[in-house]
């Protein structure tokens, strides 16, 4: 419809003494239909959480990835024998970020996720306080977790060395499925391929590689630590 025959509408409406109702129910029909979008949305984040790493969760959530990436880019760390990236580090820190902007934890302790990850710095940690720690941000905070989880993979992955531990088939193709996700998104969004996609939405360095090194890790890990239970708990007859 053309302007001048929208304007020639209304201009009738008006005479017809109909304009207010009109408006009222466009309104209406913008609210139904913008509520229609939101549930939609919502639905696919959920389904987004539950299959693989929250993406649309954290494509918003990130208002300010410069920042993360300048933080990031001066951060290495070193545990055992590992080193880790700025670039793992930093999706790493975007996960827990997420993580915690959506948690009990974090609404409880004064996290205030609306900045996104660029105010953390300057956000108070009021959470319990761990020994020979000076946990004053968020930032801290985050820092910390992430560096006391490296440590426990890396003591996992020892141990899952030491006693012959590995991933089955099965378990490897899982998280494969998982990672299938992000090619997905990028298909959607338009990108040449999932490495840039990741990039631009977890920063700088992000590739599919260094992402499935890294869960593969943790699943490793994880099923070490299980086997390491299970032989606290046996008992010999």
């Amino acid at each position: 419809m053309s302007a001048s025959t929208k304007r020639k509408t209304r201009q009738a409406e008006i005479e017809a003494g109909t304009y207010r109702k009109q408006a009222a129910q466009r309104k209406q029909d913008e609210q139904k239909a913008k509520e229609k979008r939101t549930i939609a949305i919502c639905s696919a984040v959920v389904v987004v959480i539950v299959l693989a790493a929250i993406l649309l969760n954290l494509i918003p959530a990130i208002k300010d990835r410069q920042e993360l990436r300048r933080y990031t880019d001066g951060v290495a760390v070193t545990v055992g024998d590992r080193n880790y990236s700025p670039a793992e580090i930093g999706y790493l820190y975007t996960n827990q970020f997420n993580s915690l902007a959506s948690s009990y934890y974090g609404i409880i302790y004064g996290l205030d996720a609306s900045q996104g990850a660029q105010g953390l710095g300057s956000v108070a940690y009021n959470g319990p306080q761990v020994e020979g720690e000076n946990l004053e941000s968020w930032r801290d905070y985050i820092l910390y977790t992430i560096h006391s989880q490296l440590k426990n993979t890396q003591t996992m992955l020892r141990y899952a060395n030491e006693n012959n531990i590995s991933l089955s088939d099965e378990e490897i193709q899982a998280v494969d499925d998982d990672l299938a996700n992000y090619r997905a998104y990028a298909v959607m969004y338009n990108y040449p391929n999932v490495d840039q996609f990741l990039s631009a939405n977890l920063g700088k360095g992000v590739t599919l590689d260094m992402i499935r090194g890294l869960q593969l890790d943790a699943a490793l890990a994880d099923k070490a630590y299980t086997a390491f239970q299970e032989q606290l708990s046996f008992t010999p007859e």
